[in-house]
């Protein structure tokens, strides 16, 4: 089997594939031997191969087999909107006792583990809800150490779907590891006054389950980016944000004379250690308490979910029913049902390997992007000018010329960005050695993969010798 990736987004619906025959009245059909079934539409058919444009794990994809693969294959008209993401169920909620022009809202708890107590198709379906029902808010209640890096991907590609659409808050009293990409990705933040939110240490020991520590390191390196395009845009600091993902962020918050909070790389000389708020190098994670959050600005307020409308200046906030709760709970009672199922297993392994490699290439074109930007060559510098005198008819006179020695400044200013060069070129070379053992694991599961024969070792290669460079010429003194 052969299977190439179509569209790649997820769909915040039931997975078009049935595992015992059970399928829908349209749309073309294609039972395997072993079992499965998929649903979509055919598009070669022939005495060596079919190919279907189908959906695994809510992937859009294109499957190839083998005709002594195939057991059967029906053909059906594909109805209108067949790939098309499902809408909402519509609200049962009696609306008669709401005020007039009241903001509605749903709460999606996100509270335990992420893949097992929070799952993306229950914050999907929540979304998919409030969508519909014209539900304007809605409030992700926070308490989490995080869980499966995998899985908070997939809820970002819910939220990032739905964004713009409804207007997301966080009411966060813990948030830690992964889970941290949630409230980042919204459009409010608030926090309770002992409330804990950074990277997670425990994580950063074991690791993510199920992968090496190059593509863990890879995969938050892209959740890292989302979240801070996100952040950024939305006024907070994104250097904070990607430091409590990406160990491989150095990050420092201080305050200025004027009280003022300044976050860079490092702290600059001269600046007290009171007035330091908190200084993080690489291969650590930001973890910041309540004092600190309050330090840096952050809205605090002792509130619930109900109450979070008055803190936020929403005058008619309402809540319009327990959807968000209620979907959180049934999906993850569904996924342990499914766990149990024939097949489960290796159509998420298929899925998990297409985001991965999504994710993978995504931080491997940043990286190099980054890298460039930060290339200490395409930026100028001061030297130090000398000067002397010669003999002239007339008298004496004094002339300067370069001696093309960099002032201590320049020196610094090129370590520091050949240091950031060196670090993203780092980060892009983990990714392509994580997407060259993706691309083998996709081989095996019967997958295309997203680079030919040779091409990513020729890319780790130039990321090398181009390290190497810099590395060499880190503490360069002159022009």
């Amino acid at each position: 089997m052969l299977l190439s990736v179509g569209s790649c987004s997820r769909v915040a619906a039931v997975a078009l594939i049935g595992l015992g025959g059970v399928v829908s009245a349209t749309a073309d059909v294609v039972r395997i031997n072993d079992g499965r079934v998929f649903e979509g539409s055919i598009l070669v058919q022939n005495d060596q191969e079919i190919e279907i444009d189908t959906m695994v794990s809510d992937i859009r994809a294109r499957l190839t087999f083998q005709m002594d693969e195939v057991a059967s294959a029906e053909k059906s008209e594909l109805p209108a909107g067949f790939f098309s993401p499902k809408p909402g169920e519509v609200s049962k909620a009696d609306r008669s006792g709401f005020e007039t022009g009241a903001d509605l809202y749903i709460e999606i708890p996100v509270m335990g583990t992420i893949g097992t107590d929070v799952l993306a198709d229950g914050v999907g379906r929540a979304l998919s809800y409030a969508k519909r029902n014209a539900i304007e808010h809605v409030v992700f209640r926070i308490d989490s150490d995080g869980g499966s890096l995998d899985e908070m991907q997939a809820i970002v590609g819910e939220m990032e779907e739905h964004a713009g659409e409804i207007e997301m808050h966080a009411l966060v009293s813990r948030c830690l590891g992964d889970a941290l990409a949630v409230p980042m990705m919204c459009d409010t933040v608030t926090f309770l006054p002992d409330a804990i939110v950074g990277g997670s240490d425990a994580v950063m020991a074991e690791g993510a389950e199920g992968m090496d520590t190059e593509l863990e390191q890879t995969l938050r390196t892209d959740l890292a980016r989302k979240a801070s395009v996100v952040s950024q845009r939305k006024g907070r600091p994104a250097g904070l944000v990607r430091a409590m993902i990406d160990p491989s962020e150095q990050v420092a918050a201080w305050e200025d004379e004027s009280g003022a909070v300044m976050i860079g790389r490092v702290v600059p000389e001269g600046v007290e250690a009171s007035q330091v708020i908190v200084r993080v190098p690489s291969s650590e994670l930001l973890v910041l308490d309540g004092t600190q959050i309050k330090r840096l600005g952050a809205p605090v307020a002792q509130v619930d979910v109900a109450g979070l409308g008055e803190f936020l200046d929403i005058d008619k906030w309402t809540a319009e029913s327990d959807y968000g709760i209620e979907s959180m709970t049934k999906t993850a009672e569904h996924q342990q049902k499914v766990e149990e199922e024939s097949h489960a297993q290796q159509n998420r392994a298929i899925a998990r390997n297409i985001e991965r490699r999504k994710s993978a290439d995504a931080t491997l074109q940043q990286g190099i992007k980054q890298a460039a930007e930060w290339d200490p060559a395409e930026h100028s510098y001061a030297t130090y000018q000398s000067s002397g005198g010669r003999k002239k008819w007339g008298g004496d006179y004094t002339d300067s010329r370069d001696t093309n020695r960099l002032t201590k400044q320049s020196r610094t200013e090129w370590a520091q960005r050949s240091e950031a060069a060196m670090g993203y070129l780092s980060q892009a070379a983990k990714a392509a050695r994580s997407l060259k053992k993706l691309d083998e694991e996709a081989i095996k599961l019967g997958l295309e993969p997203t680079y030919g024969p040779g091409e990513l070792d020729v890319i780790i290669q130039d990321l090398t010798v181009k390290f190497k460079f810099l590395s060499a010429n880190r503490n360069k003194k002159n022009k």
